[in-house]
């Protein structure tokens, strides 16, 4: 499947290019990849986005996701591109550089993804394994994202899409609780029934497989849930003086 492509020119700023996409989607919902003009972009694009939503009544819902430096915000994004919700739709904006980097592959995502169950029994070994295969680097104590750390019967990670970092306690192997954490204080709250993990695509193995296809180069054979299959259109916001209207089809 090919992914369409426009270039778009006359939008004098933001909210007009924000807006365009926006009544693109409404004509015909389904994912949609905006190439923005820079990373100091992308929080603009995102509060246009959000703020002119609600000036369209019937607008399929979104969500927006950001690829530019923010190694957070990509982690979301990248687990929206390959672990989507059933039946929300995406709006993908991303910075120039972010558009043609290599990106891990779909497969290897998936392979170094795994998930934790309350109730459920895990062996010690095998866990801290997954994140060290995974990306994720070993410390005495969580600090930063794309870390984890076990003590005793405590293993705690912070994955790099998450807002908190988690909390697994374990009696001998059975996974008792799992829940949120605070750095400063070590505070627990919250009760969570599964928690998935994705790979820290930034360090330690992981980052070494990212030698896939850039979010451009997709065109459906990355995802199957179709991401950059048929329905996916690429926007690409010109100059006054450059060409406007469909301008090509990005091949497989």
């Amino acid at each position: 499947m090919a992914m369409l492509a426009k270039a778009v020119k006359g939008a004098p700023n933001i909210s007009a290019k924000a807006w365009f996409a926006l009544k693109e989607y409404e004509r015909e919902p389904g994912h949609l990849l905006v190439a923005a003009a820079g990373d100091d972009a992308l929080s603009s694009w995102q509060h246009a986005f959000n703020s002119l939503a609600g000036l369209l009544p019937g607008l399929p819902p979104f969500q927006v996701c950001l690829w530019g430096g923010d190694l957070s915000e990509r982690s979301k994004s990248m687990r929206a591109l390959y672990s989507p919700e059933a039946g929300v739709n995406y709006v993908h904006v991303a910075s120039p550089e972010a558009l043609a980097e290599p990106l891990m592959p779909e497969s290897a995502y998936a392979d170094l993804s795994f998930a934790f169950k309350q109730g459920y029994t895990y062996e010690r070994a095998v866990a801290l394994d997954l994140f060290i295969k995974a990306g994720y680097e070993r410390v005495s104590f969580v600090e930063e994202k794309g870390q984890f750390a076990a003590r005793g019967s405590v293993l705690d990670f912070y994955a790099p899409g998450f807002d908190r970092p988690i909390r697994l306690f374990f009696s001998d192997k059975k996974l008792e609780s799992i829940r949120h954490f605070e750095i400063d204080t070590q505070h627990t709250s919250g009760f969570l029934e599964k928690v998935d993990v994705a790979p820290n695509i930034f360090g330690g193995q992981a980052a070494v497989r990212q030698r896939g296809a850039g979010l451009e180069g997709l065109s459906g054979r990355a995802s199957r849930r179709g991401f950059c299959g048929q329905g996916t259109l690429l926007l690409r916001f010109r100059g006054r003086r450059r060409g406007a209207g469909l301008r090509r089809r990005l091949q497989p």
